[in-house]
C-alpha cells in the first residue's frame, strides 16, 4: 500500500519518525550530547526553561535532547550554541555537533526555514541574545538617541533659550549623546527577516 506522496507506509513511518533514536542510540546520546548540553547549561547558569527561551524553542525540546530522546539537526544545535553564549557561538556549535556524532539529522529546506523564522521572532522580541559587541552598540546608540531627544524637547519649550537651567541641562544631554555615539561606533543596519533595525541613524 502506498501512502500519500508516493511513499510506502513503512517508509513514510520511518521518515516521520527519523528524529526518534533506538534504545542503544538513546543511551549513547544521553552520555554524549545530553551530558554536554547539561554541562554547558551549568557553566552558563541556564535552566532548561531559560535556555529554551533564548534559543526560540520549547523546554520539552531541551529535555528530550538531554535525555537522548531526539536526534538533533545542526540548525537546532546552532540556536542552542547562540543561546548559551553568542560570543562563542561557533566554538560551542562544533562542540555540540561533535557530541551529537552520527545521530545528527540532515537538514531540509523546511527545517531551516522554520528554525530561521523562530530565531528571527526571538531576536525581534528581545529573547534571543546577540553578540555582545552588537548588543552594546545598539544599547549605546539607543542611549544617544534618547539623550538627544530629551535635549531637543527641552530646547523647544517656550522661553527655553532664555532659561539658563534648561540650556545647561540640554548641553549636558547633548554631551551624553555625543559620548555614547563615539563609544558605539558608526551607525549600522541589521536586517532580521523582513524587519530592519537601524542604529545611530
Amino acid at each position: 500500500m502506498t501512502a500519500p506522496g508516493g511513499e510506502a507506509d513503512g517508509s513514510r513511518v520511518r521518515v516521520l519518525g527519523d528524529h526518534l533514536p533506538g534504545d542503544a542510540e538513546r543511551d549513547r546520546l544521553v552520555a554524549t550530547l545530553g551530558a554536554t548540553l547539561r554541562a554547558l547549561r551549568a557553566r552558563y547558569g541556564l535552566s532548561t526553561r531559560r535556555l529554551a527561551l533564548r534559543a526560540a524553542t520549547s523546554r520539552s525540546t531541551i529535555t528530550r535532547l538531554e535525555r537522548g530522546e531526539r536526534r538533533p539537526r545542526r540548525s537546532m544545535l546552532s540556536s542552542l550554541a547562540l543561546a548559551l553564549d553568542p560570543d562563542a557561538h561557533l566554538e560551542l556549535l562544533e562542540v555540540l555537533v561533535a557530541a551529537a556524532g552520527p545521530s545528527l539529522r540532515p537538514e531540509t529546506n523546511g527545517s531551516r526555514r522554520c528554525r530561521r523564522r523562530a530565531m528571527e521572532a526571538g531576536i525581534l522580541a528581545g529573547r534571543v541574545p546577540m553578540p555582545s559587541r552588537i548588543a552594546r552598540a545598539l544599547a549605546l546608540h539607543a542611549r544617544a538617541n534618547a539623550a538627544q531627544g530629551e535635549a531637543e524637547a527641552l530646547l523647544v519649550r517656550p522661553g527655553a533659550l532664555d532659561d539658563v537651567t534648561a540650556l545647561t541641562r540640554a548641553r549636558e544631554l547633548m554631551g551624553i549623546a555625543a559620548a555614547a555615539r563615539r563609544e558605539a561606533g558608526p551607525p549600522f543596519t541589521l536586517k532580521v527577516g523582513g524587519h530592519v533595525i537601524r542604529a545611530g541613524m
